[in-house]
């Protein structure tokens, strides 16, 4: 009688994969995608409201101050009313609505050529904000408390990520890159996480335990 041959165990998925496949990645990147942005645009507007509009250093204070307000009161709206979306539509939908406004706002913000553009650019911009469905991503993937906790870890180390990545870039690229190529340099990576939350994100609930109300 001949003996059977185990079939060799599959290989161990390599740590790209891994990171690819995480099932919290799409909220990562997306609520990534957003604060570079912020990220990037806060540190580089004085600058650009100096070299380009010619302000002086109290119209740059001024409209520095107007401009980040205006994002951050657009944000303020923007998770209400994204958050009554989500509802409605899902995490992943509301996810990448969001991020197809990044994209276009980034882009948009690159071209501005006033403060009053880049008032209402920058309002819309935190109108569009996809940190609401990110969160909502996680809760509705999580199979338990402990899933929670580190789906809002990867969430908060994203978003501090993306902040320490902004400033960097900035330093580093302002001089070469400008106004324009950083802004589109931001909208190109909400682009990039707008395709990796269509095509990677897994379906809410699976794997997601259930209580029995039967007592069986």
């Amino acid at each position: 009688m001949m003996k059977e041959v185990d079939a060799p165990a599959p290989a161990p998925a390599g740590f790209l994969t891994r990171v690819i496949r995480y099932k919290f990645m799409p909220s990562m990147v997306a609520c990534g995608a957003d604060y570079l942005g912020l990220a990037m645009m806060t540190p580089a507007l004085p600058y650009f409201l100096e070299d380009t509009l010619g302000l002086d250093p109290t119209g740059v204070s001024v409209w520095t101050g107007a401009i980040t307000t205006a994002q951050y009161a657009g944000g303020a709206f923007g998770n209400m009313l994204v958050g009554w979306v989500g509802d409605r539509l899902g995490s992943r939908k509301a996810l990448v609505l969001t991020l197809g406004g990044d994209v276009v706002l980034f882009a948009l913000t690159a071209l501005a050529t006033s403060k009053a553009m880049l008032i209402s650019v920058r309002f819309f911009a935190g109108l569009s904000s996809p940190l609401v469905p990110s969160l909502m991503y996680i809760f509705e993937r999580a199979r338990h408390k402990m899933e929670i906790l580190e789906g809002v870890n990867a969430y908060s180390a994203s978003v501090n990520m993306a902040y320490a990545m902004g400033g960097i870039i900035v330093g580093v690229g302002y001089g070469a890159m400008g106004w324009v190529g950083l802004n589109l340099f931001s909208s190109a990576f909400a682009a990039v996480a707008l395709v990796i939350v269509a095509f990677l994100s897994t379906p809410p609930g699976v794997g997601k335990k259930t209580t029995s109300t039967t007592g069986g």
